[in-house]
Protein backbone atom coordinates (compact mmCIF):
# COMPACT_ATOMS: atom_id res chain seq x y z
CA UNK A 1 0.00 0.00 0.00
CA UNK A 2 2.75 2.57 0.84
CA UNK A 3 4.75 1.57 -2.10
CA UNK A 4 1.45 2.30 -4.45
CA UNK A 5 1.02 6.11 -2.62
CA UNK A 6 4.49 6.54 -3.03
CA UNK A 7 4.11 6.17 -6.79
CA UNK A 8 0.80 7.85 -6.93
CA UNK A 9 2.78 10.78 -5.12
CA UNK A 10 5.16 11.07 -7.66
CA UNK A 11 3.07 11.59 -10.64
CA UNK A 12 1.34 14.16 -9.00
CA UNK A 13 4.63 16.09 -9.43
CA UNK A 14 5.51 14.28 -12.66
CA UNK A 15 5.35 16.74 -15.84
CA UNK A 16 3.11 14.28 -18.28
CA UNK A 17 1.06 11.98 -16.24
CA UNK A 18 -0.30 14.18 -13.59
CA UNK A 19 -1.88 16.44 -16.11
CA UNK A 20 -4.01 13.35 -18.00
CA UNK A 21 -4.94 11.31 -14.93
CA UNK A 22 -7.84 11.94 -12.39
CA UNK A 23 -8.55 9.06 -9.93
CA UNK A 24 -11.21 6.92 -11.01
CA UNK A 25 -14.38 7.35 -9.56
CA UNK A 26 -15.39 4.61 -7.14
CA UNK A 27 -18.70 3.64 -7.55
CA UNK A 28 -18.91 2.94 -3.60
CA UNK A 29 -19.45 5.69 -1.73
CA UNK A 30 -17.18 5.35 1.72
CA UNK A 31 -18.03 3.17 5.08
CA UNK A 32 -20.52 5.67 7.06
CA UNK A 33 -19.08 6.52 10.33
CA UNK A 34 -21.63 5.17 13.35
CA UNK A 35 -22.85 7.89 15.41
CA UNK A 36 -24.45 6.94 18.89
CA UNK A 37 -28.01 8.01 18.62
CA UNK A 38 -29.32 10.46 21.17
CA UNK A 39 -32.23 9.91 23.49
CA UNK A 40 -34.44 12.80 21.69
CA UNK A 41 -33.66 11.67 18.10
CA UNK A 42 -32.64 8.36 17.54
CA UNK A 43 -31.11 7.45 14.22
CA UNK A 44 -30.45 4.51 12.26
CA UNK A 45 -26.61 4.36 10.58
CA UNK A 46 -26.92 4.32 6.97
CA UNK A 47 -26.43 1.61 5.56
CA UNK A 48 -23.70 0.26 3.70
CA UNK A 49 -23.75 -0.06 -0.28
CA UNK A 50 -24.51 -3.57 -1.31
CA UNK A 51 -21.70 -6.06 -2.19
CA UNK A 52 -21.19 -7.63 -5.48
CA UNK A 53 -23.06 -10.44 -6.22
CA UNK A 54 -20.57 -13.58 -5.36
CA UNK A 55 -19.45 -15.82 -8.46
CA UNK A 56 -20.53 -19.73 -8.24
CA UNK A 57 -17.16 -20.51 -9.12
CA UNK A 58 -15.64 -18.72 -6.22
CA UNK A 59 -12.10 -18.16 -8.19
CA UNK A 60 -9.70 -15.02 -7.12
CA UNK A 61 -8.10 -13.20 -10.29
CA UNK A 62 -4.47 -11.82 -10.17
CA UNK A 63 -4.74 -7.79 -11.62
CA UNK A 64 -1.13 -6.58 -13.14
CA UNK A 65 1.10 -4.45 -10.57
CA UNK A 66 0.42 -0.65 -11.12
CA UNK A 67 3.14 1.22 -12.83
CA UNK A 68 4.39 4.97 -12.82
CA UNK A 69 6.86 7.12 -13.99
CA UNK A 70 9.88 5.47 -14.82
CA UNK A 71 8.65 2.31 -15.58
CA UNK A 72 9.64 0.97 -18.21
CA UNK A 73 7.73 -0.40 -21.43
CA UNK A 74 8.06 -3.01 -23.78
CA UNK A 75 6.17 -3.12 -27.21
CA UNK A 76 5.96 -5.96 -29.14
CA UNK A 77 4.05 -6.83 -32.23
CA UNK A 78 1.54 -9.89 -32.08
CA UNK A 79 -0.07 -9.49 -35.15
CA UNK A 80 -0.27 -7.43 -38.48
CA UNK A 81 3.07 -5.78 -40.13
CA UNK A 82 3.76 -2.12 -37.95
CA UNK A 83 4.08 0.80 -39.58
CA UNK A 84 7.62 2.49 -38.40
CA UNK A 85 6.48 6.02 -38.74
CA UNK A 86 3.68 5.06 -36.41
CA UNK A 87 5.96 3.28 -34.28
CA UNK A 88 8.24 5.98 -33.69
CA UNK A 89 5.66 8.11 -32.50
CA UNK A 90 4.10 5.94 -30.38
CA UNK A 91 7.35 5.40 -28.92
CA UNK A 92 7.67 8.87 -28.19
CA UNK A 93 4.43 9.32 -26.94
CA UNK A 94 5.44 7.21 -24.39
CA UNK A 95 8.21 8.82 -23.20
CA UNK A 96 6.43 12.20 -23.21
CA UNK A 97 4.56 10.71 -20.22
CA UNK A 98 7.80 9.56 -18.19
CA UNK A 99 7.97 5.78 -19.47
CA UNK A 100 11.10 4.12 -20.68
CA UNK A 101 10.57 1.78 -23.69
CA UNK A 102 11.98 -1.12 -24.34
CA UNK A 103 11.26 -2.21 -28.11
CA UNK A 104 10.96 -6.40 -29.69
CA UNK A 105 13.86 -7.54 -31.49
CA UNK A 106 11.52 -7.67 -34.24
CA UNK A 107 8.94 -5.40 -34.16
CA UNK A 108 9.49 -4.12 -37.52
CA UNK A 109 9.98 -7.29 -38.99
CA UNK A 110 7.71 -8.66 -42.04
CA UNK A 111 6.47 -12.12 -43.17
CA UNK A 112 3.14 -12.90 -45.06
CA UNK A 113 1.41 -9.10 -43.87
CA UNK A 114 2.63 -10.24 -40.09
CA UNK A 115 5.04 -8.39 -38.04
CA UNK A 116 7.53 -11.26 -38.65
CA UNK A 117 7.13 -15.14 -38.68
CA UNK A 118 5.33 -16.87 -35.61
CA UNK A 119 8.20 -18.03 -34.01
CA UNK A 120 9.96 -14.11 -34.04
CA UNK A 121 6.82 -12.75 -32.75
CA UNK A 122 6.56 -15.50 -30.17
CA UNK A 123 10.31 -14.73 -29.33
CA UNK A 124 9.81 -10.90 -28.79
CA UNK A 125 6.48 -11.78 -26.47
CA UNK A 126 8.16 -14.21 -23.99
CA UNK A 127 11.14 -12.46 -23.67
CA UNK A 128 9.26 -9.28 -22.62
CA UNK A 129 7.80 -12.07 -19.89
CA UNK A 130 11.18 -12.69 -18.87
CA UNK A 131 12.56 -9.44 -18.49
CA UNK A 132 12.19 -8.55 -14.80
CA UNK A 133 12.97 -4.41 -16.30
CA UNK A 134 9.81 -5.10 -17.79
CA UNK A 135 6.26 -3.19 -16.17
CA UNK A 136 3.82 -3.85 -18.68
CA UNK A 137 3.92 -5.17 -21.87
CA UNK A 138 2.17 -2.71 -24.91
CA UNK A 139 1.41 -4.18 -28.66
CA UNK A 140 2.23 -2.02 -31.39
CA UNK A 141 -0.96 -3.50 -33.14
CA UNK A 142 -3.63 -5.88 -33.91
CA UNK A 143 -4.83 -7.17 -37.52
CA UNK A 144 -4.32 -11.07 -37.48
CA UNK A 145 -1.50 -13.24 -36.04
CA UNK A 146 -2.49 -13.31 -32.94
CA UNK A 147 -4.42 -16.93 -32.60
CA UNK A 148 -1.21 -18.77 -34.15
CA UNK A 149 1.16 -17.92 -31.42
CA UNK A 150 -1.54 -19.29 -29.08
CA UNK A 151 0.12 -22.90 -29.35
CA UNK A 152 3.63 -22.01 -29.58
CA UNK A 153 3.97 -19.94 -26.85
CA UNK A 154 5.84 -21.35 -23.46
CA UNK A 155 2.65 -20.80 -20.75
CA UNK A 156 5.38 -21.34 -18.15
CA UNK A 157 6.83 -18.08 -19.20
CA UNK A 158 3.94 -15.73 -20.19
CA UNK A 159 1.76 -14.71 -17.79
CA UNK A 160 4.28 -16.06 -14.53
CA UNK A 161 4.89 -12.46 -13.61
CA UNK A 162 2.01 -10.07 -12.52
CA UNK A 163 2.56 -7.56 -15.77
CA UNK A 164 -0.26 -5.61 -17.69
CA UNK A 165 -0.71 -6.82 -21.16
CA UNK A 166 -1.99 -3.57 -22.84
CA UNK A 167 -3.98 -3.98 -26.72
CA UNK A 168 -7.52 -5.09 -28.14
CA UNK A 169 -8.95 -6.50 -31.33
CA UNK A 170 -6.19 -9.17 -32.15
CA UNK A 171 -4.88 -8.90 -29.01
CA UNK A 172 -7.89 -10.60 -27.77
CA UNK A 173 -6.98 -13.89 -28.51
CA UNK A 174 -3.53 -13.48 -25.98
CA UNK A 175 -5.46 -11.72 -23.31
CA UNK A 176 -8.34 -14.68 -22.89
CA UNK A 177 -5.90 -17.25 -22.98
CA UNK A 178 -3.90 -15.22 -20.34
CA UNK A 179 -6.99 -15.52 -18.02
CA UNK A 180 -7.78 -19.12 -18.55
CA UNK A 181 -3.75 -19.85 -18.12
CA UNK A 182 -2.99 -17.92 -15.01
CA UNK A 183 -6.29 -15.50 -14.40
CA UNK A 184 -4.60 -12.73 -15.05
CA UNK A 185 -6.25 -9.30 -15.49
CA UNK A 186 -5.12 -7.44 -18.77
CA UNK A 187 -6.26 -4.05 -19.77
CA UNK A 188 -8.22 -3.82 -23.64
CA UNK A 189 -7.19 -0.22 -24.57
CA UNK A 190 -5.77 1.86 -27.59
CA UNK A 191 -2.39 0.50 -28.80
CA UNK A 192 1.27 1.76 -29.90
CA UNK A 193 1.15 2.01 -33.72
CA UNK A 194 -2.13 1.03 -34.84
CA UNK A 195 -4.55 3.25 -36.87
CA UNK A 196 -6.36 4.25 -33.53
CA UNK A 197 -2.96 4.37 -31.82
CA UNK A 198 -1.04 5.96 -29.56
CA UNK A 199 1.38 7.49 -32.70
CA UNK A 200 -1.62 8.53 -34.81
CA UNK A 201 -2.30 11.91 -34.67
CA UNK A 202 -5.56 12.14 -32.99
CA UNK A 203 -5.96 8.01 -32.76
CA UNK A 204 -6.22 8.04 -29.41
CA UNK A 205 -8.23 11.37 -27.66
CA UNK A 206 -6.98 12.63 -24.23
CA UNK A 207 -9.64 11.52 -22.61
CA UNK A 208 -8.98 7.84 -23.70
CA UNK A 209 -5.14 8.25 -22.86
CA UNK A 210 -6.14 8.78 -19.29
CA UNK A 211 -8.88 6.02 -19.17
CA UNK A 212 -5.91 3.69 -20.03
CA UNK A 213 -3.15 5.13 -17.81
CA UNK A 214 -5.82 4.94 -14.82
CA UNK A 215 -5.91 1.04 -15.40
CA UNK A 216 -2.35 0.76 -15.41
CA UNK A 217 -1.68 3.54 -11.96
CA UNK A 218 -4.71 2.51 -10.46
CA UNK A 219 -4.36 5.56 -8.54
CA UNK A 220 -8.02 5.68 -6.50
CA UNK A 221 -7.89 1.90 -6.11
CA UNK A 222 -11.04 -0.31 -6.64
CA UNK A 223 -14.18 -0.61 -6.66
CA UNK A 224 -13.74 1.82 -9.78
CA UNK A 225 -16.51 2.92 -12.29
CA UNK A 226 -15.67 1.93 -15.94
CA UNK A 227 -16.53 5.18 -17.48
CA UNK A 228 -15.95 5.99 -21.33
CA UNK A 229 -15.41 9.58 -21.91
CA UNK A 230 -18.56 11.75 -22.08
CA UNK A 231 -20.63 10.98 -25.05
CA UNK A 232 -23.81 9.23 -26.01
CA UNK A 233 -25.26 7.06 -22.86
CA UNK A 234 -25.22 3.54 -23.12
CA UNK A 235 -28.89 2.07 -24.46
CA UNK A 236 -30.71 -0.78 -22.06
CA UNK A 237 -31.83 -3.38 -23.80
CA UNK A 238 -32.65 -5.74 -20.92
CA UNK A 239 -33.05 -4.27 -17.51
CA UNK A 240 -31.25 -5.92 -14.65
CA UNK A 241 -28.36 -6.24 -12.64
CA UNK A 242 -25.40 -8.44 -12.40
CA UNK A 243 -21.99 -9.70 -11.38
CA UNK A 244 -19.50 -11.76 -13.28
CA UNK A 245 -15.98 -11.80 -14.67
CA UNK A 246 -15.45 -9.38 -17.53
CA UNK A 247 -14.46 -11.81 -20.38
CA UNK A 248 -14.58 -11.22 -24.07
CA UNK A 249 -13.75 -8.13 -26.79
CA UNK A 250 -13.54 -8.96 -30.32
CA UNK A 251 -16.45 -11.04 -31.14
CA UNK A 252 -14.06 -12.41 -34.19
CA UNK A 253 -11.11 -13.31 -32.15
CA UNK A 254 -13.33 -15.28 -29.46
CA UNK A 255 -15.19 -16.94 -31.93
CA UNK A 256 -11.52 -18.08 -33.44
CA UNK A 257 -10.90 -20.21 -29.99
CA UNK A 258 -14.02 -22.27 -29.56
CA UNK A 259 -13.26 -25.40 -29.30
CA UNK A 260 -9.88 -24.59 -28.19
CA UNK A 261 -7.72 -25.35 -24.81
CA UNK A 262 -7.28 -20.95 -25.12
CA UNK A 263 -11.00 -20.20 -24.12
CA UNK A 264 -11.88 -19.07 -20.81
CA UNK A 265 -14.96 -20.79 -18.35
CA UNK A 266 -17.67 -18.58 -19.28
CA UNK A 267 -19.35 -19.06 -16.44
CA UNK A 268 -20.50 -16.10 -14.27
CA UNK A 269 -19.04 -14.06 -16.96
CA UNK A 270 -20.17 -10.93 -18.48
CA UNK A 271 -19.96 -11.38 -21.92
CA UNK A 272 -18.49 -7.72 -23.34
CA UNK A 273 -18.38 -7.94 -27.29
CA UNK A 274 -17.40 -5.64 -30.51
CA UNK A 275 -16.06 -5.63 -33.81
CA UNK A 276 -15.23 -4.17 -36.86
CA UNK A 277 -15.11 -4.50 -40.62
CA UNK A 278 -17.80 -7.92 -40.96
CA UNK A 279 -20.97 -8.24 -42.69
CA UNK A 280 -24.00 -8.00 -40.90
CA UNK A 281 -24.76 -11.69 -42.06
CA UNK A 282 -20.97 -12.55 -40.69
CA UNK A 283 -22.01 -10.96 -37.09
CA UNK A 284 -24.87 -12.78 -37.00
CA UNK A 285 -23.44 -15.77 -38.09
CA UNK A 286 -20.50 -15.54 -35.45
CA UNK A 287 -22.61 -14.58 -32.36
CA UNK A 288 -24.62 -18.05 -33.21
CA UNK A 289 -21.33 -19.91 -32.98
CA UNK A 290 -21.29 -18.23 -29.25
CA UNK A 291 -24.91 -19.53 -28.76
CA UNK A 292 -24.43 -23.46 -30.42
CA UNK A 293 -20.58 -23.32 -27.97
CA UNK A 294 -23.16 -22.33 -24.82
CA UNK A 295 -22.07 -19.25 -24.17
CA UNK A 296 -24.82 -17.57 -23.68
CA UNK A 297 -26.39 -20.24 -21.26
CA UNK A 298 -23.23 -19.64 -18.98
CA UNK A 299 -23.29 -16.28 -18.48
CA UNK A 300 -24.76 -13.26 -16.26
CA UNK A 301 -24.76 -10.46 -18.68
CA UNK A 302 -24.24 -8.80 -21.57
CA UNK A 303 -22.13 -5.77 -22.87
CA UNK A 304 -22.13 -4.61 -26.35
CA UNK A 305 -19.34 -2.03 -27.71
CA UNK A 306 -18.95 -0.60 -31.00
CA UNK A 307 -20.76 -2.73 -34.21
CA UNK A 308 -20.70 0.68 -36.60
CA UNK A 309 -19.87 -0.71 -40.20
CA UNK A 310 -20.99 -3.68 -39.47
CA UNK A 311 -24.73 -4.23 -38.18
CA UNK A 312 -27.39 -2.22 -37.47
CA UNK A 313 -27.66 -1.72 -33.93
CA UNK A 314 -31.48 -2.88 -33.82
CA UNK A 315 -31.02 -6.20 -35.67
CA UNK A 316 -27.96 -6.56 -33.16
CA UNK A 317 -29.63 -6.02 -30.04
CA UNK A 318 -32.43 -8.90 -31.97
CA UNK A 319 -29.57 -11.40 -32.62
CA UNK A 320 -28.45 -11.31 -29.10
CA UNK A 321 -31.99 -12.17 -27.49
CA UNK A 322 -32.39 -14.66 -29.67
CA UNK A 323 -29.21 -16.16 -28.63
CA UNK A 324 -29.92 -15.92 -24.79
CA UNK A 325 -33.58 -17.64 -25.41
CA UNK A 326 -35.28 -15.73 -22.85
CA UNK A 327 -32.54 -15.85 -20.36
CA UNK A 328 -33.40 -12.97 -18.10
CA UNK A 329 -30.32 -11.28 -17.83
CA UNK A 330 -29.18 -7.46 -18.26
CA UNK A 331 -27.76 -6.58 -21.70
CA UNK A 332 -26.31 -3.18 -22.59
CA UNK A 333 -25.68 -1.68 -25.75
CA UNK A 334 -23.79 1.22 -27.37
CA UNK A 335 -21.11 1.21 -24.72
CA UNK A 336 -18.24 3.73 -26.01
CA UNK A 337 -15.97 0.47 -26.61
CA UNK A 338 -14.09 -0.53 -29.93
CA UNK A 339 -12.65 0.34 -32.93
CA UNK A 340 -13.55 4.04 -32.45
CA UNK A 341 -12.29 7.63 -33.66
CA UNK A 342 -13.96 8.87 -31.01
CA UNK A 343 -13.60 9.06 -27.24
CA UNK A 344 -13.84 4.95 -26.06
CA UNK A 345 -13.69 3.33 -22.81
CA UNK A 346 -10.73 0.84 -21.63
CA UNK A 347 -11.29 -2.49 -20.17
CA UNK A 348 -9.77 -4.54 -17.56
CA UNK A 349 -10.46 -8.06 -19.15
CA UNK A 350 -10.98 -10.46 -16.48
CA UNK A 351 -11.75 -8.31 -13.89
CA UNK A 352 -14.94 -9.34 -11.40
CA UNK A 353 -17.24 -6.53 -12.55
CA UNK A 354 -20.89 -5.42 -11.73
CA UNK A 355 -22.89 -4.35 -14.65
CA UNK A 356 -26.30 -2.39 -13.72
CA UNK A 357 -28.32 -2.29 -17.23
CA UNK A 358 -30.97 0.11 -15.51
CA UNK A 359 -28.33 2.87 -14.20
CA UNK A 360 -26.20 1.96 -17.29
CA UNK A 361 -23.05 1.36 -15.26
CA UNK A 362 -20.14 -0.80 -14.78
CA UNK A 363 -18.11 -1.03 -11.92
CA UNK A 364 -14.87 -2.97 -11.45
CA UNK A 365 -13.53 -5.02 -7.76
CA UNK A 366 -10.35 -6.10 -6.76
CA UNK A 367 -11.76 -9.84 -6.34
CA UNK A 368 -15.39 -11.27 -6.57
Amino acid sequence: MAVGLLIVAALALGHGLAFLLAPPRPDQSPKPTLVPATQDRPEAAPAPPPSPPTPTSNKTVRWPKTIGRGSTIAIVATGSQVRPDYLHAGVQALKRLGFSVKLGEHVLSASGGCAGTVAQRCSDFEQAWRDEEIDAIWCARGGHGSVEMLERLDWGVVGARDVALVGYSDVTALQLALFQRHRLVSISGPMVASDHGLGVPGGVPMGTRRLTLQWLLRPGGLPAAIKPPRGDPPTTVKPGRAAGFLLGGSLSRVCDLIGSDFLPDFTDAILVLEDVNETPETIAAMLGRLRDAGLFQQINGVLLGDFSGCIGRSRLRATILACLDGRDVPVLSDFAYGHLDKPRATLPIGAWVELDADARTLTAYEQP
